[in-house]
């Protein structure tokens, strides 16, 4: 029987070992374990703080009983705040969880979480907003014997969709709603000379697969669609953008979807 050293009842769910040999007590603290004759150190924990007791039995012909009393181990405090980390601050209403399963959520006025885990021990804490928006973001934490603070700041995913944002398109952009490259655009496809294969036709506007748009926008756009041009075809092939200046650009880049999110 496995039993709680402090109030000498029983643990059901608590976890007995030997070698790879593992079960589970019962609703009465109960567990049985088949094993050959012979010397074995069956351990025994249970998920929620306590610690690991171990002990040596020598199992003969008739079996052997082996009772464990289980201590909780001490406990210290994570706490923290969770807020904005792309420019308003506010406080989140997220969820904290620890990597030996404890679970948090923020008060969602303050940001403030309070977790109570065993002491000397590491922990890796997934800080995940509640609400859609915000990416999810790991904080790792060594816990001694004192409580521990960890503040955390998540910030919007590129979809923009997080309360109090929206999407920005910064520079120039181009769409590719006409079913041939925009006026400056060019197509260069590269002829690999192999007999028999085809390098045409690259870049398309014209959505020959019927695939729909999913790069974020609407309308018709630009794609290479090996599928589509079939096996005797091969694609090397170029998109390119007319010269643009970016003297006056501090910090100038270039992307195929530079979005940035805007309070």
């Amino acid at each position: 029987m496995v039993t709680d050293a402090a109030s000498h009842e029983p643990l059901s769910g608590a976890e007995v070992k030997a070698g790879v040999k593992v079960v589970r007590t019962d609703a009465d603290g109960k567990y049985s374990l088949t094993l050959s004759v012979g010397v074995y150190e069956l351990s025994a924990t249970k998920y929620g703080g306590y610690t690991v007791t171990s002990s040596t039995v020598d199992v003969g012909p008739d079996g052997v009983t082996q009772d464990f009393a289980l201590t909780l181990a001490p406990k210290a405090t994570i706490k923290g705040t969770v807020t904005d980390g792309s420019g308003h601050g506010w406080p989140l209403y997220a969820k904290v969880a620890a990597s030996d399963g404890t679970v948090a959520f923020t008060d969602p006025a303050t940001g403030l979480y309070q977790l109570s885990v065993p002491q000397d021990a590491e922990y890796t804490l997934t800080v995940s907003a509640v609400s859609n928006g915000y990416s999810a973001r790991e904080e790792h934490v060594t816990v001694g014997t004192a409580d521990v603070t960890r503040d955390s700041r998540l910030t919007v995913d590129l979809g923009c969709a997080a309360p109090g944002y929206q999407a920005k398109y910064s520079g120039t952009t181009q769409t590719f709603s006409a079913k041939s490259a925009p006026t400056g655009w060019t197509v260069s496809n590269v002829d690999p000379g192999l007999p028999g294969y085809a390098h045409q036709p690259g870049w398309v506007f014209t959505n020959p697969g019927r695939r729909g748009n999913h790069t974020g926008g609407t309308g018709n756009f630009a794609v290479v669609d090996s599928d589509r041009s079939g096996p005797a075809h091969l694609q090397d092939t170029r998109l390119a953008s007319p010269t643009t200046d970016l003297t006056g650009s501090a910090a100038p880049a270039s992307s195929s979807a530079v979005t940035w999110c805007r309070r």
